[in-house]
């Protein structure tokens, strides 16, 4: 048996729309570093002029930027947990 995990997403205008003191520190870099919300507004701004309207960070996504998800066995699940 097999199913389909989907990372959450997030309409982007929305986040840009919200203020600094909420931005700060809602995303990580791959290094662990808390973005700013300068830092988050320039990721946002440069997912919006790559054609897409969601953020959520994942590499396998559709064309309007939320995840197409991805697939996995029961094995899987019943081997590492369920990964939450």
């Amino acid at each position: 048996m097999s199913g389909k995990r989907i990372h959450i997403h997030f309409e982007i205008k929305q986040f840009l729309a919200y203020p600094d003191k909420k931005l700060n520190g809602m995303l990580e870099d791959s290094n662990g570093h808390a973005l700013t919300a300068d830092e988050m507004r320039d990721v946002l701004i440069g997912e919006l002029c790559k054609g897409y309207d969601y953020f959520c960070g994942c590499d396998n996504r559709k064309s309007d930027g939320r995840c197409a998800g991805h697939p996995y066995s029961t094995n899987e699940v019943s081997k590492q947990g369920d990964g939450r």
